[in-house]
């Protein structure tokens, strides 16, 4: 998700928050039984607006290669 920051494909604040919702992830799989309730509700409620941002920058993206013709 960084390295989409970096080439651009996401902007770079949408990419790290998009890291950190990974790492949510993966400590909910591999560490679960460290979980904390309300940093997962928080998370969780912050990263549905990331989400939904990411998938804005990327059709914005994809738009734009296709107005390029690639």
């Amino acid at each position: 998700m960084l390295l989409a920051g970096e080439k651009g494909m996401l902007s770079y604040s949408t990419a790290s928050e998009l890291a950190r919702l990974a790492s949510l992830r993966n400590m909910l799989v591999h560490r679960h039984w460290r979980v904390d309730d309300e940093r997962v509700y928080r998370e969780t409620s912050k990263g549905l607006g990331v989400a939904q941002r990411a998938l804005e920058e990327l059709e914005r993206l994809s738009e734009a290669l296709e107005g390029r013709g690639g």
